[in-house]
């Protein structure tokens, strides 16, 4: 990677590789050689199974974070999930992000507000965990015993946790492409922890009120996330997402619900399940 030392004005990189053998943070002299010279990295694309470890992530955090515009490594070894939330809480002029995972508990763990308020593309696949519910039950437990008396009854559940993490994206005010489906490649064939993956649910009751600032998005794509939305929610997302074009995924576990629910976008002249009927075809 020193060769890139003799392209002084180099502002935007792909990497790939797919090796068996991994050395941890590979990434790292490559970005290393780039912190003297002149240009500023503007985009970091990582394609294969390259490794990008906290010491990259630092790096770039230290060197390029009022530069970065486009960052993605979709397949990147072993990327924490504390990483990803550190990424969107500090890159304040980042388009486009590109990740593979980020449980709930990571955002849980970490209060600060995502501030890449300029992103248009966000692909990352959110997982809830029962442990983030049991934080937050503990956590308002706390509030209440010692500060909170009036705090209501019954505890948060699963949705509450999932309504924290719809207020982040709902703050995400210029976004166009939402990118929350589950990848069968990232489990290695193991389509039993794709099955116990527990995503976002897409619904009023689930808290999706938080998005209704989303006026630009136009492509939604929640494939493998075993949703149940409701006519309501349907007439929801048309009402508050007028850009809407695209939605790849099916919006109930059952067949025949999902296919009334789609037939209520194909009204609308919004393609779903990937096919477009002007022959339009979208890549996330």
């Amino acid at each position: 990677m020193e060769q890139t030392r003799h392209c002084p004005k180099l502002t935007h990189m792909t990497l790939g590789g797919d090796r068996d053998a991994m050395e941890q943070d590979e990434i790292l002299p490559f970005l290393k050689s780039r912190v003297d010279l002149p240009a500023r990295l503007q985009e970091l694309k990582i394609v294969g199974k390259l490794w990008f470890g906290d010491g990259s992530w630092d790096l770039v955090k230290t060197h390029f974070s009022t530069t970065i515009r486009v960052l993605e490594f979709p397949n990147a070894v072993d990327i924490a999930g504390k990483t990803v939330q550190d990424i969107l809480c500090s890159l304040p002029h980042l388009e486009e992000f590109v990740a593979p995972f980020l449980q709930d508990l990571d955002i849980l763990n970490d209060p600060r507000p995502w501030i890449c308020h300029r992103l248009v593309k966000l692909s990352v696949a959110i997982q809830l965990t029962d442990a983030a519910a049991a934080v937050a039950n503990a956590t308002l437990t706390a509030a209440r015993q010692e500060q909170d008396t009036s705090l209501p009854s019954p505890l948060p559940t699963t949705a509450s946790t999932e309504s924290m993490i719809f207020g982040r994206l709902g703050a995400l005010k210029s976004l166009k492409t939402l990118n929350l489906m589950l990848n069968p490649h990232h489990f290695g064939g193991d389509y039993q922890r794709l099955s116990d993956f527990q995503s976002l649910k897409f619904s009023l009751e689930h808290g999706i009120e938080w998005l209704k600032g989303l006026k630009q998005l136009d492509v939604l794509l929640l494939t493998n996330t075993s949703q149940k939305c409701t006519k309501t929610d349907v007439l929801w997302m048309l009402e508050h997402w007028p850009e809407m074009r695209y939605l790849y995924g099916d919006l109930h576990t059952d067949n025949s619900t999902n296919v009334a629910l789609r037939r209520m976008l194909d009204d609308q002249g919004i393609y779903s399940n990937g096919v477009a009927a002007s022959g339009v075809s979208v890549t996330c």
